[in-house]
């Protein structure tokens, strides 16, 4: 995946009004940052999980995960990104994220609201 690419994906039925404020990183209150640089995918997909639950417990709407731009990867790209981009898709308690407003080493995710 290009580090310069957007990601932006949305779960039917999330409200336009949410949408466009994560779209425009109006997130209140701002978003945990969760660094993901340096680690390998099995930890990744980890990291994710574990930010997901405790944004949850502590009652957030929000997260950010920095992933980077896959600068030190050569020719590979991002594979940061796109682990981050497809683990987001099928994790149940995602709405909708969306690249940091110029900022595409980072992805501001929206949650569910807390059961």
């Amino acid at each position: 995946m290009d580090g310069r690419e957007i990601l932006d994906w949305r779960r039917p039925g999330l409200l336009d009004k949410e949408y466009q404020n994560l779209r425009r990183g109006r997130l209140s209150p701002s978003p945990e940052e969760v660094d993901l640089h340096g680690q390998d995918a099995r930890e990744a997909c980890t990291t994710i999980v574990a930010a997901i639950a405790r944004a949850q417990q502590a009652n957030r709407r929000s997260v950010c995960l920095i992933h980077g731009k896959g600068h030190r990867s050569e020719n590979r790209g991002s594979r940061l990104k796109g682990l981050v981009n497809a683990a987001l898709r099928q994790h149940p308690e995602i709405l909708g994220f969306h690249s940091v407003p110029g900022n595409t080493g980072a992805v501001n995710v929206l949650l569910r609201r807390a059961r």
